[in-house]
């Protein structure tokens, strides 16, 4: 299974990350805030949430194209990110 493509937006009065589902032509809800966090945390996780695809395919794109590599510092780290996101195991 794979997540609901972007882009996902916010939705600002109740900070609910939304995302357009191209298959079912409408908008679905991504995810919820939880109203016991004070506005502006709840706005800045909305964020961070609607942002996840591009940073994913970005991330995916820079391995891919090789800007990230085996002997990069940080070269673990994306591979475990981007497992954690699609699911995938991390080879060992």
């Amino acid at each position: 299974m794979t997540h609901t493509q972007g882009p996902w937006g916010i939705y600002i009065p109740e900070h609910d990350v939304t995302a357009w589902d191209e298959e079912a032509q409408q908008t679905v809800t991504v995810a919820i805030m939880a109203d016991d966090e004070p506005k502006e945390t709840r706005e800045a996780n909305a964020r961070l949430i609607a942002a996840a695809t591009d940073l994913l395919l970005c991330l995916q794109n820079l391995v891919d194209q090789g800007l990230i590599v085996n002997d990069n510092d940080h070269y673990e780290e994306c591979i475990t990110a981007i497992a954690r996101a699609t699911g995938a195991e991390v080879e060992a």
